[in-house]
C-alpha cells in the first residue's frame, strides 16, 4: 500500500513539474482573432517563449506548411537571409486560422517590418543582405496553419 502511495505521489510530482514550462494564453476576446494579451514587444523580445500541441510541419516543392492543433505564444517559426548580395528573398506567406488569435509578422533584425493577414495570400521581397529576417507567429489558444516559400533570386531578376 505504501509503494502504490509513493509511485502515485512522485508519478503527481513529476506531471506537476512537467507542465511549468507550458504556457496556455487564452482566448478572451471571442470571434475577433487578433491578440489579447501578447504585446508587440513581446513578439519583438520573443517573450513568453511557446507552447505547442499536434504540429505538424511538411516541406515540398510548393513551400512549407506549419500546423497546430493548438499554440500559445511567440514562436519564430523559420529565418531567412540571402546568400549573397547580389540575391532577394520572395517571401510568399498564408496564414490561416481556424480558432483563437494569431499574428503573424516579419522581423528584420530584431524590428517589425510587416504584418501577414489572416487569411489572405501576401508576398514580400527580402533585400537587404545584411539584414537577417524572421517569420514569427504570435499566437493565444490558437489553431492554425501557415503556408510559406522563400525563393531566392539574383536582385536584377523582377
Amino acid at each position: 500500500m505504501k509503494r502504490i502511495f509513493a509511485f502515485t505521489l512522485v508519478l503527481a510530482l513529476c506531471a506537476a513539474l512537467c507542465s511549468c514550462g507550458a504556457i496556455n494564453i487564452e482566448d478572451t476576446n471571442g470571434d475577433d482573432p487578433s491578440l489579447c494579451s501578447l504585446t508587440e514587444e513581446d513578439i519583438v523580445s520573443g517573450y513568453p517563449g511557446s507552447t505547442i500541441f499536434g504540429s505538424s510541419n511538411s516541406t515540398s516543392k510548393s513551400g512549407t506548411v506549419f500546423k497546430a492543433k493548438k499554440m500559445s505564444g511567440v514562436y519564430t517559426l523559420d529565418t531567412f537571409k540571402p546568400s549573397s548580395k547580389d540575391d532577394v528573398i520572395v517571401l510568399a506567406v498564408t496564414p490561416e486560422l481556424r480558432s483563437g488569435n494569431l499574428r503573424v509578422v516579419l522581423l528584420g533584425n530584431g524590428e517589425l517590418i510587416t504584418d501577414f493577414p489572416i487569411g489572405e495570400a501576401s508576398t514580400i521581397r527580402l533585400e537587404d543582405p545584411e539584414c537577417e529576417y524572421e517569420l514569427v507567429l504570435a499566437a493565444e489558444s490558437a489553431e492554425l496553419s501557415v503556408q510559406y516559400r522563400a525563393t531566392e533570386i539574383p536582385s536584377n531578376n523582377n
